[in-house]
């Protein structure tokens, strides 16, 4: 757990040198101000848009965006105790970073992600994709650019046309150390679901 979330690094730190990837390179330094390294225990996706969309706000200086995440993550409900009360720590903790009582810099939000007693972690990843999958299922019948349903772009990506999107979620999304893969990624669900730029 103490490789979770890497010290951050600038974009020139990548070590590209192939020339062909001068310019798209160029294009994300011109973006992004640099990168943290994310440690791969399958809830490794979830882990960098969460604390990305964490850590513009702690940059940002806006204590508001905090209270906006515990907004949207209140929406979520558990069936099993355990969950709910880490989610209620959860919430209680963006409460308290809007109060302006803790996170005051992206260094001590990393330490609250690496602290070996806390459920922080846990609940965030938890709720990210109890979030997701809530979004997925109520919005299954939305038509995408491609002209398919958000539900037959995701059931079809993995081979059963006929499943539910519950079924899909429950087997795909929540299930905590699952990596995530699929169209949900490409689309950027996750990411505008907590009003972050990734």
């Amino acid at each position: 757990s103490l490789h979770k979330i890497g010290a951050r690094s600038r974009l020139q730190g990548l070590g590209v040198t192939d020339p062909s990837f001068g310019k798209q390179l160029g294009k994300i330094v011109a973006t992004y101000a640099g990168f943290r390294r994310i440690g791969g225990d399958g809830n490794c996706y979830y882990r960098a848009v969460a604390y990305g969309a964490l850590e513009q706000i702690v940059l940002n200086g806006n204590k508001a965006g905090f209270g906006k995440l515990g907004d949207i993550f209140s929406t979520i409900k558990y069936s099993r105790a355990g969950d709910e009360e880490a989610h209620a720590e959860l919430l209680e903790t963006l409460r308290e970073a809007e109060g302006g009582n803790m996170w005051h810099d992206v260094d001590e939000l990393q330490s609250t992600f690496l602290s070996n007693n806390s459920n922080f972690d846990f609940a965030l990843m938890n709720a990210c994709r109890h979030l997701l999958s809530t979004h997925l299922i109520e919005n299954q019948d939305q038509v995408m650019d491609n002209g398919l349903s958000l539900k037959v772009c995701l059931v079809a990506s993995e081979g059963d046309e006929d499943a539910d999107m519950e079924t899909y979620c429950n087997t795909f999304i929540n299930q905590m150390g699952r990596d995530a893969e699929g169209p949900y990624i490409e689309l950027g669900i996750l990411p505008n679901l907590l009003l972050c730029r990734c």
